[in-house]
């Protein structure tokens, strides 16, 4: 679409360097809070979901009439009993705010914005700032998780690209599933790359006994949880798009008597 405005210019055509500063930074600000977040959450493995999923029904049927909650127990009688097992693990959701980051900021500013995160991440110690999981530093690089960070910008920008030029429900899918690949793939690559070396290196000569858990722990379990916070994330991103645009391109703003819609900013 173009504006008339005395001559034709494309839309969006200044763009402001405070704007995307600011912008760059409250990215910055999302990743480093998300990776502080700890989430208590059932364990996402089949079965423990069912259990979770039966003790919630219980509990929830507990709030119904007499009548209806007698009859609900006689024919579904495993509702009358509500203490099976639920184990629950801490969930850190960074890779659901990689790929917003990516889908609300764009794929240019968002890759900045992961990237100055993992950068922050390296750095931080000097600071007295430490963001990652298992602390910071320049050695971080050393952690079988360091690749999973690495991929959060590589979500960021498939994510940012995907959704760029057309903001359809099919392409927001496609970010979602594409972000998480780019997480996991590059994650399990780098972890099982590491001990490989680490095992010809003799660093980690029995790697082997317990790289099973890592992978279960680090993408195994996160997935599922993964998905459903990014879907909803990116579910309600495109007021957070609007914002973007418009703090990144006020001349708009400035020269035409509007201001510019959902519409405009695709």
């Amino acid at each position: 679409m173009r504006f008339r405005l005395g001559h034709d210019i494309e839309p969006f055509k200044r763009k402001s360097l405070i704007g995307q500063v600011v912008v760059v930074l409250l990215g910055l600000q999302l990743l480093f809070l998300s990776s502080f977040v700890a989430l208590p959450l059932p364990t996402a493995t089949g079965q423990n979901l069912n259990n979770c999923l039966h003790n919630q029904t219980v509990k929830f049927i507990q709030y119904l009439p007499v009548r209806w909650r007698t009859a609900l127990v006689e024919y579904f009688p495993q509702l009358s009993y509500v203490d099976r097992p639920v184990r629950h693990s801490v969930y850190i959701p960074m890779t659901p705010v990689a790929i917003f980051v990516g889908y609300a900021l764009g794929w240019q500013l968002g890759v900045v914005s992961s990237t100055l995160f993992l950068v922050a991440g390296l750095i931080g110690p000097r600071f007295d700032l430490y963001p990652f999981a298992s602390g910071a530093g320049l050695g971080y690089y050393k952690e079988l998780s360091f690749g999973y960070l690495l991929g959060m910008v590589l979500a960021s920008f498939c994510a940012g690209r995907i959704t760029g030029a057309q903001r359809t429900s099919v392409n927001q899918f496609v970010a979602v599933m594409v972000g998480l690949a780019c997480v996991h793939v590059t994650g399990v690559a780098y972890l099982v790359g590491s001990l490989v070396v680490g095992s010809f290196l003799q660093i980690r000569p029995e790697s082997h006994v317990w790289a099973g858990e890592e992978l279960r722990n680090l993408s195994w379990y996160p997935l599922t949880w993964d998905f459903i916070f990014a879907v909803a994330l990116v579910g309600i991103g495109l007021p957070f798009r609007w914002l973007v645009r418009t703090l990144c391109a006020p001349y708009l703003a400035q020269k035409d008597t509007r201001v510019p819609s959902l519409e405009d900013i695709g």
